[in-house]
């Protein structure tokens, strides 16, 4: 009956009580929804780093890319990075499929990369809620011949 008769005394208490709670609750929801987010972004930002990685590979057919002058401007440790990646921020499946990718390239000297890039880009279009890109798509190469300068 004590407690009855302080509650009657003091009728806001249970409504403070009850906004702390809330205001804890509202922010322990907020925070977590922010660290979702905020993993979330990170993903897709490095999987789309190891997406053009990897297809810069497929589209050149090797792991070095020679300059104008005949020097060898990237090799693969951009590569070698982004399978790091994948194991990092990758699903399950993608994980597997970058076995696969690279067991052919110990075995070949080169490995076809479709399939894992297919799998990279649904997973982050519908990260980012935009619809998925039925078959492959058609990637472009464009190799510029230059002449010398005293050719101008």
């Amino acid at each position: 009956m004590e407690f009855l008769a302080f509650l009657k005394d003091y009728s806001y208490i249970p409504a403070i009580v009850l906004a702390a709670f809330g205001w804890w609750w509202v922010h322990k929801l907020n925070a977590t929804r922010d660290r979702i987010n905020a993993e979330r972004s990170m993903r897709i930002t490095e999987l789309a780093k190891v997406y053009a990685i990897i297809l810069r590979v497929g589209i050149y057919g090797t792991l070095t890319k020679k300059d104008d002058a005949g020097k060898i401007t990237w090799v693969n440790e951009e590569l070698e990075d982004a399978i790091g990646k994948i194991y990092l921020y990758g699903t399950k499946r993608q994980v597997d499929l970058t076995q696969n990718y690279v067991q052919s390239w110990a075995e070949t000297n080169g490995a076809n990369g479709t399939e894992l890039l297919n799998d990279i880009r649904e997973h982050i279009r519908g990260s980012l809620g935009l619809p998925p890109v039925h078959g492959t798509p058609s990637y472009l190469r464009v190799e510029v011949k230059r002449g010398n300068a005293g050719d101008a």
